[in-house]
């Protein structure tokens, strides 16, 4: 099954959630290349999802990541008792 940007991120935000990650860990944790996740983490930084530590060189999700999530996983909650899956 493929999945759409939406639900790639949601995975890069829920593995950065539970601990800071490193780049190469997030591609592997997200099921990712690492180029591919290259390019979504940077996005999410420029759009203020994640933050960079540079002595750790590790990631973690901002407030507004964490806020992105929350919705997300609201939406995909109801979607899921609309169309009875899950």
């Amino acid at each position: 099954m493929n999945r759409c940007r939406h639900d790639i991120i949601a995975s890069i935000l829920e593995s950065v959630a539970e601990e800071p990650l490193r780049l190469s860990r997030i591609a592997l944790e997200s099921n990712l290349p690492y180029d591919r996740a290259k390019r979504i983490v940077t996005d999410l930084e420029n759009h203020g999802l994640l933050i960079y530590d540079p002595e750790t060189r590790t990631y973690t999700p901002t407030e507004l990541g964490y806020q992105w999530l929350g919705i997300y996983r609201e939406l995909e909650n109801l979607y899921s008792r609309y169309t009875g899956s899950s």
